[in-house]
């Protein structure tokens, strides 16, 4: 069997030939920093909601940094 169809390698087939996803880097990246802390989480409305947004509860967040793209 080959990989040309139903491979399952991200890299592979190349989508565009002039672009390295392994060794680019984004010099033009920002970064967010969200306190630590606890936070009330779920949606608190009375409108449409999703079930998986239910449960309004407290959760316990480190710091986070993270990387905008």
């Amino acid at each position: 069997m080959s990989n040309t169809c139903w491979g399952h390698n991200a890299l592979f087939p190349v989508f565009n030939n002039e672009y390295n996803l392994i060794n680019s880097g984004n010099s033009n990246a920002n970064s967010i920093k969200i306190n630590g802390g606890v936070y009330e989480i779920g949606y608190q409305g009375d409108d449409f909601c999703y079930d998986n947004e239910l449960a309004v509860h407290k959760y316990m967040l480190m710091i986070l940094r993270s990387t905008i793209i």
